[in-house]
């Protein structure tokens, strides 16, 4: 019996390991990020398993992302599984985004508009993303940053200032360089990689192979409470504790 769990133990490190050069080759043969500014970020991404390439081995970082595509990357990455009953009039039970906006509406960082439509294949833009973002981060409680210092802060949305000042705070946003935050522009999957790898790369700790979420103050991100809370052991606030 001993040997049986020794040999099935076995089986599972060389399973993961196989997986790990599995994703790590994937990164390494996509074949338009070698001299792009987001290559770092797409590989991070690829490697942890919530965005990936085309079948023929491109990721095209310019590329705009959609409302459904973003859903799915944020799911992935954070790791959600619970679903909520959709009854969006543009959404169908066959179509590949079903249950990734299942999840997004159940962990309530999107929602549909008010005629029923969710518009899964409209463009994510820039803002958009920025409020999505915030949903699932811990707020900052002092934001030095504003966003009228860019020169088209005209063009932001009311509704999506204080997102978009947490996320700036936060450095998973920035301006161009020209001084631009292009709010109404389309989020590319360049962009995407960077934001949501920038974010989990700081809140995701692993103790005794188990993800734990740790808060240590200041910028610092989390995942959505209740996910925490669901996915993790306990889930530290500071110099507290709650499991």
């Amino acid at each position: 019996m001993k040997k049986l769990v020794k040999l099935s133990a076995i089986l599972v490190v060389a399973a993961a390991f196989v997986c790990m050069l599995c994703m790590q080759a994937s990164a390494a043969e996509l074949s338009d990020i070698k001299n792009h500014w987001s290559k770092q970020y797409v590989e991070y991404g690829v490697q942890k398993g919530y965005i990936s390439g085309y079948e023929d081995s491109t990721f095209r970082p310019d590329k705009i992302v959609t409302r459904a595509e973003f859903s799915k990357m944020i799911n992935t990455a954070v790791g959600l599984t619970k679903t909520e009953s959709i009854t969006f009039k543009d959404i169908k039970t066959t179509d590949w985004f079903y249950n990734e906006v299942r999840k997004a509406v159940s962990a309530g960082y999107v929602s549909g508009y008010s005629d029923g439509a969710f518009l899964p294949n409209n463009v994510i833009s820039r803002q958009e993303a920025a409020v999505i973002l915030s949903r699932i981060t811990l707020p900052v409680s002092d934001v030095s940053v504003s966003a009228d210092k860019f020169a088209d802060a005209d063009k932001i949305g009311d509704w999506a200032v204080d997102a978009i000042e947490q996320m700036l705070e936060k450095k998973y946003f920035s301006g161009d360089d020209n001084n631009r935050f292009l709010p109404q522009d389309g989020l590319t999957r360049g962009q995407a990689a960077k934001i949501i790898s920038a974010a989990m790369d700081v809140e995701e700790k692993f103790f005794d192979g188990k993800r734990k979420i740790v808060f240590m103050g200041g910028p610092m991100v989390s995942l959505i409470p209740e996910v925490a809370k669901e996915y993790c052991d306990s889930v530290m606030i500071g110099d507290s504790e709650e499991t």
